[in-house]
């Protein structure tokens, strides 16, 4: 069954999910909050505790068995990360995995990484630190890659129809206003001849899959942390 889910991302509800999974300090509240292309982050922060991060997917028109089974992927991902030593992903602290919960959705808990998202356009950054964040960022996806290469059971077809299939619904309901229903439709049309035969290969490693500069952490060293 299709679960349009009504998520509960009033304050309150945030910290009382949190809370309930016992971690973090006392007095937690809301300070601040990110947009990223597949999610919302909240900024958790305590009287007594380092901050924390709560990761809520953005609703997608598919079962609740689906949106609990991505959110699970999601940490396992993150936690095999931490278990290879990848040194830019965010610790998991936790982990709700159903919808029976204060915000009403499946969610990750994960250390907040303090910072500011990157600025990037033709005039910022300067050199050399231009130069410098694009050997960091090589760096980055190529460490990803190769510490988390495995075969799977799922065909590379089968994963980038689910994604953009994923993707017209969010089409669909108004979710993404720069992009047609013709755009995926058009996608899903040319990844045979995109694939070729790579559609078969069960090989797969992790990307970031949404890298942009609104969702790359530096710090005041304009070193990426995540």
């Amino acid at each position: 069954m299709i679960h349009e889910a009504a998520q509960n991302l009033e304050p309150a509800a945030i910290c009382a999910a949190v809370s309930d999974l016992c971690v973090g300090g006392i007095d937690p509240f809301v300070d601040g909050e990110l947009q990223g292309g597949e999610c919302r982050i909240f900024k958790i922060s305590f009287k007594d505790h380092p901050s924390l991060s709560v990761r809520v997917n953005h609703p997608l028109r598919e079962s609740q068995q689906d949106a609990i089974a991505n959110v699970d992927m999601e940490t396992r991902i993150i936690r095999t990360l931490e278990e290879k030593g990848f040194l830019w992903s965010p610790r998991y602290r936790a982990a709700s995995l159903t919808f029976d919960n204060p915000i009403n959705y499946p969610f990750v808990v994960l250390d907040w990484a303090e910072g500011v998202p990157l600025q990037w356009d033709d005039d910022s950054p300067s050199q050399p630190i231009h130069d410098t964040l694009l050997a960091q960022l090589a760096e980055i996806q190529f460490s990803l890659v190769t510490c988390t290469m495995e075969n799977r059971s799922k065909t590379a077809t089968a994963f980038f129809e689910r994604r953009i299939k994923n993707q017209l619904n969010r089409v669909k309901d108004g979710e993404l206003p720069g992009i047609a229903e013709k755009d995926c439709l058009d996608q899903l049309a040319l990844l045979p001849k995109v694939l070729g035969p790579d559609g078969n290969s069960t090989l797969f490693a992790v990307d970031h899959g949404d890298l942009k500069p609104n969702n790359i952490i530096v710090d005041q060293e304009n070193d990426i942390k995540w």
